[in-house]
């Protein structure tokens, strides 16, 4: 724990590359922070990815932490998209929604046992869990570059919570 706590440091300190390569210990850390459902290490015999170029390949992403870092993490896979990649992402059930509307590109699966077919019959070369690519797309500060956002509201409920704000007199 206290290895991936000191890479939480030194990642919000900028440095990205003992960061990173410390922030692999999440999996090692206090059981209550990781996803136990989804281990550390996944249950394909996919071999996992290492940052090569994914042009005409496919990639399973899988989401290992809590909803707030799927969400984060979720943000680096237009760049994998860009790439050339097929991407077919696992998550937390309650983000499939949200990540299928901001990722229509994207194969998204809930988390599920046994292991949805989509994947299972797909023909995926390499996998790797969300928390990892960041060490891959963004080792250090010139990596990190504007963008005008990822997550994709559904514009009904948008607009019901701002007729809701207005009656309150709220905004």
């Amino acid at each position: 724990e206290a290895h991936y706590n000191l890479a939480s440091l030194r990642l919000a300190s900028m440095d990205f590359t003992r960061g990173w390569r410390g922030f692999e210990w999440r999996s090692k850390a206090d059981p209550l922070s990781f996803d136990s459902q989804a281990g550390s290490s996944y249950p394909f015999s996919l071999p996992r990815w290492q940052g090569e170029l994914l042009a005409g390949k496919a990639i399973f992403l899988w989401g290992e932490q809590g909803l707030g870092d799927h969400v984060m993490f979720s943000g680096l896979i237009p760049e994998i998209i860009a790439q050339g990649a097929t991407v077919f992402l696992e998550c937390e059930p309650r983000l499939v929604a949200l990540f299928r509307r901001s990722f229509p590109a994207v194969t998204v699966v809930a988390r599920t046992r046994p292991i949805p077919a989509a994947l299972t019959e797909a023909k995926i070369n390499v996998q790797c869990p969300l928390g990892d690519i960041g060490g891959f797309l963004r080792p250090d500060l010139s990596a990190f570059r504007p963008h005008n956002g990822y997550i994709k509201c559904h514009l009904d409920h948008a607009e019901a919570f701002k007729e809701r704000y207005r009656n309150l007199g709220v905004g």
